[in-house]
């Protein structure tokens, strides 16, 4: 987990606690459907359990918005919502409950208090709760009933157990309508951001080595699969479906097929005695009923609804107990929503959170449609939120990522769309980023790749040595190379690293036409290294050399032109 904004990452125990080991009274904790939210839920509270009495805290109450949906309406008391939703407190007598709130109620101090007790609210986005944050109630009296809203937003707001811990978790579009002021911490889980982490899942789900390998090779061939397997409960699906499929497999290339072989294989996990007569009868059946549930689906999704319940099923003609529970269905349903006008939303003005961008990056990487142009810096964001969209690189032609403070784990993805198969960028723009060698070596091997189609690449302001040079210059030879400008500006590059670079602009698999190289230290030594080496190349593309703000000496012009080359002073 990681905290919000930062990227900082911070320990589940330790998610309460700042620098300084000061206790925060509320944190909200943010991620998509299906990353881990509610399984980290229920690790903690496991975790708490384990470790036995006494300990901080004392109590935990953890309660689930899907659950509390059904009490809408309806008037409790805290002591008496609890018992309601969790069984396991009934133990706890009421009066008992009454008194320990009674005591919250009036404390402020969580480090003084005799008895700590945390709340945690799972699932916020799927509330269904008019929450009125910008209304006061006062301090609330714990023996009163009040309606389930009034209790849930009063023990946000902190007007009810002001010194209780509270937990929400959230997806990110709902978030936000939770007031700031009433959050003292904000935290994310981010699931399988990294190729390696996928790849990682999928070894230790497998026992077979090379089945693990195969299946992730297959994954990567497919933009949608590996995007998808950000989320943990995809990457369980995607291995269920595989070990359904037996040794003989082949990865589903759509979603769409993807569900359809999971639920196959969950009815006739339901069903193992069945024989072929009554199983093609059963297949027969779930095709009705999955009609019905893509209507379901349509026409909740239209209305914004997330979750469905027994009314919106009986709608469409669905029945709980015969359609659904004795064909072993899974009720869960994924969303994908791609606006067309997402390069417009980007660059609306719209101040976009962390969160947001991380899901606008998904939503790129999965349309079927090519972005034609990603300006990072156009983007009303952070610098944390620019960095999360740069995955979305995957699927643009042009990546403008100047001045993003990209690290090393970025450029391994910028790397990862460059040779990816297909890959569609065209121009790709890392100025200002502090790449130094690492970075550049990273970038030049996935210029290498035969997937590569890069045509325009700057460098500008990288902090690349001699060392970057040489590395470039076995890109500019490799076969095929299709750069046709290179922007290598204000690096102090010398008439080493030029003398290096000029191996690969003498290579006939070069197909530079412009090379700028402003500001990078070049004296006469430097420019006739590079006239050299275009003499030498009877097919060499290049054209255009940008030598402003160097010192290449009276003769260094002449002897460019020579050699065919128009300069820039």
């Amino acid at each position: 987990m990681k905290k919000a904004g930062e990227g900082t990452e911070i320990q589940l125990g330790q998610m309460f606690k700042d620098l300084s080991g000061l206790i925060k009274r509320t944190v909200l904790t943010v991620g998509w459907a299906g990353i881990g939210k509610t399984f980290l839920v229920h690790k903690f509270v496991s975790d708490w359990a384990k470790k036995g009495f006494p300990q901080d805290p004392h109590l935990v109450f953890p309660l689930k918005f899907r659950q509390l949906n059904l009490l809408k309406g309806k008037k409790f008391t805290l002591a008496q919502l609890i018992h309601c939703c969790i069984a396991e407190t009934r133990f706890i007598e009421e009066d008992i409950l009454n008194l320990i709130f009674t005591e919250l109620q009036t404390a402020r101090d969580y480090n003084d208090l005799p008895f700590k007790v945390m709340f945690v609210m799972d699932g916020y986005d799927e509330n269904n709760f008019d929450f009125k944050f910008d209304f006061s109630t006062g301090l609330m009296n714990v023996n009163d009933s009040y309606p389930v809203e009034d209790l849930l937003v009063n023990l946000i707001k902190g007007e009810l157990l002001p010194s209780a811990r509270i937990w929400i978790t959230s997806r990110p579009v709902a978030a936000n309508q939770i007031l700031k002021e009433f959050v003292n911490r904000m935290t994310e889980v981010r699931g399988f951001i990294r190729d390696d982490q996928k790849k990682e899942f999928f070894m230790k789900t497998f026992s077979d080595e090379t089945q693990a390998r195969s299946i992730f090779s297959q994954i990567k061939e497919s933009k949608i699969l590996l995007t998808m397997c950000e989320s943990p409960v995809f990457c369980w699906i995607l291995a269920t479906v595989v070990k359904n499929m037996g040794t003989t497999f082949r990865l589903p290339k759509t979603l769409v097929e993807l569900f359809c072989h999971f639920l196959m294989g969950e009815i006739q996990r339901q069903n193992p005695a069945l024989g072929e007569a009554d199983r093609e009868k059963l297949i027969k059946d779930a095709g009705e009923v999955l009609l019905k549930l893509g209507e379901l689906a349509f026409h909740q999704l239209k209305k914004g609804n997330i979750i469905f319940y027994e009314e919106d099923l009986k709608a469409c003609g669905l029945d709980v107990i015969k359609d659904l529970k004795n064909l072993g269905f899974c009720t869960t349903f994924f969303r994908e929503d791609v606006s067309q006008g997402i390069q417009q939303y980007l660059e609306s003005g719209k101040k976009l959170s962390e969160p947001q961008c991380s899901a606008l990056a998904s939503m790129l990487q999965m349309s079927e449609e090519v972005l034609e142009d990603l300006d990072l810096q156009k983007c009303n964001t952070s610098q944390e939120g620019r960095q999360r969209l740069v995955p979305a690189v995957r699927n643009c032609k042009t990546a403008r990522l100047a001045g993003c403070n990209l690290g090393e784990e970025h450029i391994e993805v910028v790397a990862s769309a460059l040779s990816s198969n297909p890959s569609h960028l065209r121009e790709l723009d890392l100025s200002g980023n502090v790449l130094k060698d690492s970075g550049v070596d990273l970038i030049c091997a996935a210029l290498k790749s035969p997937n590569c189609c890069l045509e325009i690449l700057s460098l500008k302001n990288c902090w690349l040595s001699e060392r970057s040079c040489e590395v470039l210059a076995s890109a500019l030879a490799s076969n095929p190379s299709h750069l046709r400008e290179l922007d290598l500006t204000l690096n102090n590059l010398q008439d080493s690293g030029i003398e290096l670079l000029c191996a690969g602009v003498k290579s006939p698999h070069c197909h530079l036409e412009t090379l700028r190289l402003s500001g990078c230290a070049i004296t006469e030594k430097g420019c006739s290294s590079l006239a050299s080496a275009v003499a030498l190349n009877p097919s060499s593309h290049l054209k255009h050399v940008d030598l402003s703000c160097n010192h290449p000496g009276g003769d260094a012009e002449q002897t460019l032109l020579s050699a065919g080359l128009e300069t820039v002073k």
